[in-house]
């Protein structure tokens, strides 16, 4: 991820499956957050206050279970 642009340079998926996921990603200050989601996108999110926030979802390819992020406009 673009640290400059999002405040974030990575997030780490902890746990995937065809049900869910869960990510943690750490504050760029120290600390972080952690968060699970179910098949969709939006049932999770993280941002810095006043700049862009990123959607976390999860969704299916051909049955297997892949990360989807859609970043919002600038907030």
């Amino acid at each position: 991820m673009d640290a400059k642009a999002l405040h974030y340079s990575s997030m780490r998926v902890t746990a995937i499956s065809a049900d869910g996921l869960s990510y943690t990603v750490a504050y760029p200050g120290g600390g972080g957050a952690s968060s699970s989601v179910g098949v969709g996108l939006g049932g999770s999110a993280f941002g810095f206050q006043g700049g862009p926030s990123i959607r976390v979802g999860l969704t299916l390819v051909d049955g297997k279970p892949a990360l989807v992020l859609q970043r919002d406009a600038e907030g």
